[in-house]
């Protein structure tokens, strides 16, 4: 579950544009497979799972953005991946958006 968190992104506000966290470590996949079928259950868009450090700014209440690598992806749903690491790490779900570029 805990890879090695090689990446930096940053948490955007509902706009895309204003910052709500920048510089976080994330460890980001592309699913496939059975993950990308399990992930797509709760919303049919999703292609990525951004795992990133807790942090109650990034939640299910509205709409974020995360940046990276030049992209833009818009959060689908958020998840504490809950014991033994509840509030340690969460997963943020994603998926490009159309022409967003960061």
């Amino acid at each position: 579950m805990l890879n090695s968190q090689n990446y930096i992104v940053s948490v955007l506000d509902s706009d895309g544009v204003t910052s709500i966290l920048t510089g976080l470590r994330a460890n980001v996949t592309d699913l496939n497979g059975r993950a990308l079928q399990l992930a797509q259950i709760q919303s049919a868009l999703t292609t990525h799972r951004f795992n990133v450090p807790f942090n109650s700014a990034i939640n299910n209440s509205k709409q974020l953005f995360i940046s990276f690598d030049g992209e833009l992806f818009v959060i689908d749903y958020v998840i504490d991946p809950g014991k033994p690491f509840r509030k340690m790490y969460l997963d943020a779900y994603a998926h490009r958006s159309n022409g967003g570029i960061a």
